[in-house]
């Protein structure tokens, strides 16, 4: 739909008000929304693309930032500060405008000028890199390098990595297509234990979802963005346990393990996107293969169950679901079940479960009985990957 013109009456200036068409993601779903957008004084208004529809959200110009690198032509991605929504605008006369009132989205370095700084950037951080592998051997120092990846980029790299992840899986699980699980009454339960067990201090903001996969498995991904898959549920007999493992994968966002295993697994490819903010899409595709067969040392799932126990503690949740949780899959972990495969990637042990029993005590369940019902039954409604 091309751009419509308008100008104010009220007042001399007669500011120039600029309309059109865009697609909006809300970063808390899949979802795309087709929308109407705004050009106006003070800040760009999107709307939903229908008459009279209401506001979904206002940006000022000085926040607004460009999710990839400016081009000549060809549609624009564009946030707002460090938000995760996203504006997807392909009209020329709207871009046009937009640049016109936020330098930032137009602003670009000749080309060559561009490259030679990565070019140059590559090159010291290749000799740093070197230095720091000879030093510290190579999963000390992706240990060491996940922790000077600025959060705002990690948090990036994870929603990137979601779609490809979950395409992964559902490869490996055999199943045709991919979906959330959307049932209202199952998300309210999740999220209310989520924010429970979340810390307030977190840098991260925790996005926690249930897909329809067969697998008993649940990921963490760079960032805050944390996948259960609905075989986990079915094979979980309590809402605590469905907690202690919500609580594990949390731990390893804070430790930030999966980061340090994309610097491991990808090395300069991934630091040197960091470094840059663009992650590319051969890393993305790289990032989420890792990812899906990965294996977190010893180390790291003792760091995590560690977290698990005082996020457990500090929400007053029993660490007694982990512990029966982990000795089910001890005794389920050599009959071939293909849908415990993947358990690999955090694999039950005695020691683990009686750490868990130490720290058990009498609580209330994490969730009453409706809850957990709800949360059970959260796949009865669906939403697809491609909507």
């Amino acid at each position: 739909m091309p751009s419509t013109w308008a100008r104010y009456r009220a007042g001399p200036a007669l500011p120039v008000v600029v309309r059109g068409t865009g697609s909006y993601f809300d970063g808390e779903s899949a979802a795309r929304r087709g929308v109407e957008v705004e050009v106006a004084p003070g800040g760009l208004r999107i709307l939903e693309a229908r008459a009279g529809g209401r506001e979904l959200a206002f940006w000022r110009y000085r926040e607004l930032r460009p999710v990839d690198e400016p081009t000549s032509d060809g549609p624009r991605r564009i946030r707002a500060g460090n938000g995760r929504a996203r504006l997807v605008v392909e009209d020329p006369a709207l871009i046009a405008a937009l640049s016109a009132r936020a330098p930032r989205l137009a602003a670009r370095e000749p080309g060559w000028t561009r490259l030679g700084l990565r070019w140059a950037g590559l090159l010291i951080l290749s000799i740093a890199v070197l230095l720091a592998t000879l030093g510290l051997g190579l999963p000390r120092f992706a240990d060491e390098a996940a922790r000077i990846v600025p959060h705002q980029w990690e948090t990036g790299f994870g929603e990137s990595l979601v779609e490809p992840v979950l395409r992964a899986l559902a490869r490996f699980d055999g199943a045709d297509e991919v979906a959330f699980c959307t049932a209202s009454r199952g998300v309210e339960s999740l999220d209310d234990l989520t924010r429970r067990l979340a810390p307030a201090a977190s840098p991260y903001r925790f996005v926690v979802r249930v897909v329809n996969l067969e697998m008993v498995n649940a990921f963490a991904l760079p960032g805050g963005q944390i996948v259960i898959a609905e075989g986990l549920l079915r094979f979980a007999e309590s809402p605590d346990e469905v907690a202690g493992v919500l609580a594990h994968e949390m731990g390893h966002v804070l430790h930030r393990h999966s980061t340090a295993a994309m610097v491991e697994a990808l090395g300069l490819a991934f630091l040197f996107g960091a470094m840059l903010g663009d992650f590319g899409t051969g890393v993305i595709g790289a990032g989420a293969e890792t990812l899906v067969g990965l294996r977190f040392r010893r180390e790291a799932e003792a760091e995590a169950d560690g977290r698990a126990l005082a996020l457990l503690g500090h929400a007053g949740l029993s660490s007694r679901g982990l512990a029966d949780f982990f000795e089910r899959l001890q005794r389920k972990a050599g009959d071939g079940s293909a849908a415990l495969r993947l358990l690999s990637t955090h694999p039950p042990n005695e020691s683990r479960r009686r750490g868990f029993e130490r720290g058990a005590t009498a609580r209330p369940p994490s969730l009453d009985e409706p809850q957990w019902k709800s949360l059970r039954e959260i796949c009865a409604r669906q939403q697809p990957l491609d909507p």
